[in-house]
């Protein structure tokens, strides 16, 4: 089955325009779309638990994928929220709120140029079928992997910075898996972000540069933040 962000949206735009004329206004037709996807999700959501029928888990990840999709693009044309903002601050003590504020939207852009893919590609860099999401969900949630949340209305998604995986290995890079739980990536994954982004004194440069090159004085910058942070 061949799904995309512009068949999905197709298909919902179809169904808005049964019910009415479309709105001229682009907010409040944005609005109507995400409410009759809103709507179609929960009436399908029995059917998408039960990966039972052939070919299911594949569709199932064609929808997840045109779904990120659909959110990557809609974050594009908005600002980033509030929340967002505070999980990217950096945790330093006795700065200032006018600062604190500038220290976190200097780290929030850091981390946003970041290479970044969805956990179906991160399932195919893990040596995974896209379909399986659950590994990718499983060294996530264990603060082995790096994943940044995405939320818009009740839908959440994850990116993953692609400096994490080792092609060869299939695998996440050790000393990346040894800093992320050195440094709570589990708990607090925008602080864990920014740190893998920002230039680091002990390096240089930002972590994230020299994974490959010099893996083991990535884990010591890593232990001397995580002593500092306390």
């Amino acid at each position: 089955m061949g799904t995309s962000a512009e068949a999905i949206e197709s298909r919902v735009a179809g169904a808005g325009g049964r019910e009415g004329a479309a709105s001229a206004d682009p907010a409040e037709r944005l609005a109507e779309l995400l409410r009759h996807l809103e709507q179609r999700a929960r009436a399908t959501r029995a059917w998408l638990r039960s990966a039972e029928r052939p070919g299911a888990r594949e569709s199932v990840s064609q929808v997840e994928d045109a779904l990120e999709s659909a959110l990557e693009r809609l974050e594009q044309l908005a600002p980033p929220s509030a929340e967002e903002r505070a999980r990217a601050a950096m945790r330093s003590p006795g700065v200032d709120e006018l600062s604190q504020k500038a220290v976190r939207g200097a780290a929030e852009e850091r981390v946003q140029e970041l290479e970044m893919v969805g956990a179906g590609d991160a399932a195919r860099l893990l040596g995974a079928k896209a379909s399986n999401r659950e590994k990718v969900r499983l060294l996530r949630v264990e603060g082995v992997l790096l994943g940044l949340p995405r939320s818009s209305r009740e839908l959440t998604h994850y990116r993953y910075p692609t400096f994490q995986f080792d092609p060869a290995r299939q695998a996440v890079h050790a000393a990346v898996a040894q800093v992320n739980k050195l440094l709570g990536a589990a708990e607090d994954p925008w602080g864990v972000a920014s740190w893998w982004a920002a230039p680091d004194g002990w390096l240089g440069e930002p972590p994230h540069r020299c994974v490959l090159s010099r893996p083991r004085d990535v884990v010591a910058a890593a232990e001397a933040a995580s002593e500092w942070l306390g």
